[in-house]
């Protein structure tokens, strides 16, 4: 899945889950089960590719302005709102150390136990993805727009 739905989907947590001792952990683990979902991807992408880099940067941007809009729309709560949405994301976050050694012809990282479960789990990440992405994106919003409202 995008950066961009974990956020709103963990956002989407800590909003409607009253405890933030339940909201956040519950949050952090949305990561996982969103990414068994079928979401987009390419087979062998060249990590360094400047296809990749632009798509990863719109992605970034994209989260980083609704977890700013979150907050600016309840500033009250807005420290539980980003941190569910930052939560939701950062599982991805291991994937850092591949992306560095990708751009610096090194190879990259044994990876450890965590990594290669997160991998596995991902069965199907296929350009059509996209449109289960698309549609789960429309429907935090729809969600999140409700819960604020209410």
């Amino acid at each position: 899945m995008t950066a961009t739905n974990h956020v709103l989907t963990g956002a989407l947590i800590a909003a409607s889950v009253h405890s933030p001792w339940i909201a956040l952990p519950a949050a952090f683990a949305s990561h996982f089960v969103l990414d068994i979902m079928p979401h987009f991807g390419r087979a062998g992408i060249n990590l360094s590719s400047s296809f990749f880099k632009r798509l990863l940067y719109t992605d970034m941007v994209i989260a980083a302005v609704c977890l700013i809009g979150l907050f600016m729309l309840r500033p009250e709560n807005g420290w539980i709102l980003v941190t569910g949405g930052v939560l939701g994301a950062s599982p991805d976050l291991m994937w850092y150390a591949k992306f560095v050694a990708a751009n610096n012809n090194q190879q990259p990282p044994t990876p450890g136990f965590i990594r290669r479960f997160h991998s596995r789990i991902q069965w199907y990440e296929k350009p059509p993805g996209i449109i289960i992405e698309a549609i789960w994106c429309l429907a935090m919003l729809a969600l999140l727009g409700q819960t604020l409202i209410d």
